[in-house]
């Protein structure tokens, strides 16, 4: 892959990390959907960024950073100048220490993406080997989060889903709210050790891991494709892809648009509901999983398309920095969130509006992104990123750039 064809796939991994960390922000860094007491007192503009979130952004920009995870793949099997196996063994150690990396940050922000990666690496390596054809198959089952939907429908068809009390929800949310606004830097780690658990069940009961890993063999299959390669060859298809996929969005916009307030089943709640209203959460399951992926198809596509373009190639070559760095960025977007709105720092949760974090992330991501492109001007990799590397190698890797 050419110089110039790097650079796009890290400057949309830079424009992925400034979703994932918009996300997060937004809303004081809880990384979930807020309770039910503070989401019934939304109002006016707090209320419009809360359904752009939900709507627009929460989700899709992960799928877009587990599609480069997959295509990243590719290019390193590609690249390395060892033979399966000894590739094989080298990629397995990189991910337990990926995987170390991951549960050492999850310690201090139980929404990490690295702890979920990990394992599915080790799945990728083991379907390395299985056709284009099927790899494509299963990445959009998977990326359509059909094995979600199945576990959803078994769990509510044989009775299997336990719902919380309303008692038992409200003091589930408390212990998390005075954690982010009481908790110390070790009840974080207990709380988060005592979680860790649950967050995988949730990971499969929700399907989001299914949906990352779906992208990730799409990236694993883009890769082996050539499309970023050979781009031209490739370009008639993303576009289809793109106008296809943006309908899908305009689809689903009319849905949640012309429903608001009328149909029931667009409740995100009713997934955790056993009553009545069980039928309308399998509806909203289906929907909510078809529509994040559409969303996610369609900025993927839209964002390779824009880039093929020079005008603006150039003017977003300002996330390549950012993009090229993406664990450390990653990183270092948990501590600012941490430390501005968490207890151990400044503890500003809820003492902010939400439009007020709107003007935080993009101030902070560009001093992210200017530090970056600093930093790139002297060494070759991230912090982290060279850690990460060296760990891997097991041996010193210089990292200053010679003049």
């Amino acid at each position: 892959m050419n110089k110039q064809r790097i650079k796009n796939v890290d400057i949309i991994r830079g424009i992925a990390l400034l979703g994932i960390f918009l996300t997060h922000m937004l809303f004081w860094y809880r990384a979930e959907l807020l309770p039910n007491y503070l989401k019934n007192n939304l109002n006016g503009l707090t209320k419009k960024l809360y359904w752009l979130d939900h709507f627009f952004i929460s989700g899709k920009f992960f799928a877009i950073f587990s599609f480069l995870f997959g295509l990243s793949f590719y290019l390193m099997q590609k690249s390395v100048n060892e033979n399966t196996r000894d590739f094989n063994i080298r990629y397995a150690w990189r991910n337990i220490i990926m995987g170390m990396i991951g549960f050492i940050h999850n310690m201090f922000w139980g929404y990490d993406i690295l702890c979920i990666y990990a394992p599915l690496a080790f799945i990728l390596l083991a379907l390395q080997k299985l056709s284009n054809r099927i790899i494509l198959i299963l990445g959009i089952i998977f990326a359509l989060n059909i094995p979600g939907i199945i576990i959803y429908w078994i769990r509510i068809t044989f009775h299997l889903i336990i719902i919380e009390s309303a008692t038992e929800t409200l003091r589930i949310e408390t212990v998390y709210q005075n954690l982010i606004t009481h908790g110390t830097v070790l009840d974080l780690f207990k709380y988060n050790w005592n979680e860790l658990g649950d967050k995988y069940l949730v990971q499969i009961i929700s399907g989001r891991i299914f949906f990352t890993f779906g992208f990730i063999l799409l990236g694993l299959y883009v890769g082996r494709k050539g499309w970023f390669e050979n781009f031209n060859t490739s370009k008639k298809l993303v576009k289809r892809i793109c106008i296809i996929s943006f309908l899908g969005v305009l689809i689903f916009f009319c849905i949640n648009h012309f429903s608001e307030g009328k149909n029931y089943w667009l409740d995100s709640r009713n997934i955790y509901k056993y009553d009545n209203s069980l039928k309308y959460g399998l509806l909203y399951f289906i929907y909510d999983s078809f529509k994040n992926c559409s969303q996610a198809f369609f900025y993927l596509s839209g964002i390779v398309l824009i880039l093929d373009i020079k005008f603006w190639q150039k003017r977003l070559s300002f996330f390549a920095g950012i993009g090229k760095l993406a664990l450390t960025s990653y990183l270092s977007q948990t501590f600012i969130g941490l430390t501005l709105f968490f207890n151990i720092g400044f503890g500003l949760y809820q003492k902010t509006m939400p439009i007020t974090n709107l003007g935080l992330t993009i101030i902070f991501f560009m001093f992210q992104a200017l530090i970056s492109y600093l930093w790139l001007m002297k060494f070759m990799y991230g912090p982290v990123e060279w850690v990460w590397r060296m760990l891997t190698y097991c041996r010193w890797i210089p990292n200053v750039k010679r003049e």
